[in-house]
């Protein structure tokens, strides 16, 4: 049971990306494992009929897409024809939207005409803005050229550095934050053999992500990722941006509220802070109007309470002393 528990609160924390409960696939693996990588227009959506006598059940949906950029695989037309499963519910389903724009991961249908998306949710990303899809497209063609490389100790290194270079900018946040916490319990599984041996942050790429942090105006779910990441750096100064952050959280955001308050009681240990956060935790699950009344209360406690708790005594030593 307490497995379970801890599953659905770390799954929420990055529910806006991640969707349990198929493991998660970050931009590395999607780029390692998708035949077809592309920039496209979504010019039509519709419901599939299928000739096959037992169709796949990705089948149900298609879209047509325009692309306007490949950055992995080959085509020779300019439209593709996608299929996936709208109504699906969980887990999450990739889907398509008529009249957007957007970076879909790609598997070539093997035994017919068209394209799946990989690894369902995962693979379609919504919503991108200019900068933001050259964020991703510039982490993409600088992973292809980096799995080209033979040595492999050395390309653990520079894949750390890229997952860092990730997670420094706000559009590819998640995708790094996600590998990059191996450590910090961020995520809960669908780790491979590489990330469990390998995953190690110098003091130099710590400052580097503490800097991103600090930038932040209004928190999100992967920036708390990364907020859990960079303890130790300049623990007094993200005490005060958590305190700062958390304050313009409003009642619709009360889940991102609880992980901030949870950080925010490790770097004080105020046993008040922590009494309030134990009440707020114990209705966090029950969802009746009366329950979120409860924690709405709860969490204007806390944020008043917080600001005189100081942070704990004998905290380690900053990163940048090292640095």
């Amino acid at each position: 049971m307490k497995k379970i528990t801890f599953l659905l609160i770390t799954s929420a924390l990055v529910s806006s990306v991640f969707a349990y409960p198929i493991a998660p696939c970050p931009l590395r693996k999607l780029v390692i494992q998708s035949d077809l990588i592309v920039w496209a227009k979504v010019i039509k959506t519709g419901s599939a009929i299928s000739s096959k006598e037992n169709p796949d059940f990705r089948e149900r949906d298609y879209a047509l897409l325009v692309v306007n950029e490949i950055l992995q695989g080959n085509l020779t037309q300019d439209t593709l024809k996608v299929f996936f499963t709208a109504r699906m519910i969980c887990p999450e389903p990739g889907v398509f939207y008529e009249n957007e724009t957007a970076l879909a991961f790609l598997d070539k249908i093997k035994d017919g005409d068209g394209y799946w998306i990989h690894a369902l949710s995962y693979g379609a990303k919504h919503g991108l803005s200019r900068q933001g899809y050259e964020a991703y497209r510039s982490r993409i063609l600088e992973m292809k050229e980096i799995l080209k490389l033979k040595d492999d100790t050395n390309r653990d290194e520079i894949i750390i550095d890229w997952l860092v270079k990730c997670a420094e900018q706000s559009s590819t946040r998640l995708e790094g934050v996600y590998e990059l916490s191996y450590s910090n319990s961020l995520s809960f599984y669908g780790y491979d053999e590489w990330a469990k041996k390998t995953i190690y942050l110098n003091a130099c790429q710590l400052t580097r992500l503490f800097d991103a942090l600090m930038k932040v105006d209004t928190i999100k779910p992967a920036d708390m990722g990364l907020a859990n990441l960079v303890k130790g750096v300049n623990d007094s100064l993200l005490l005060s941006f958590l305190k700062s952050k958390i304050s313009l959280i409003n009642d619709e955001g009360l889940w991102l509220a609880g992980d901030v308050m949870r950080r925010i009681t490790k770097l004080t240990e105020n046993k008040e802070l922590e009494a309030i956060l134990k009440t707020f935790d114990e209705t966090r699950f029950d969802f009746t109007d009366k329950s979120r009344k409860e924690r709405k209360t709860i969490f204007s406690q806390f944020v008043l309470k917080m600001k005189d708790a100081a942070l704990k005594e004998n905290i380690l030593p900053s990163v940048r002393s090292a640095t």
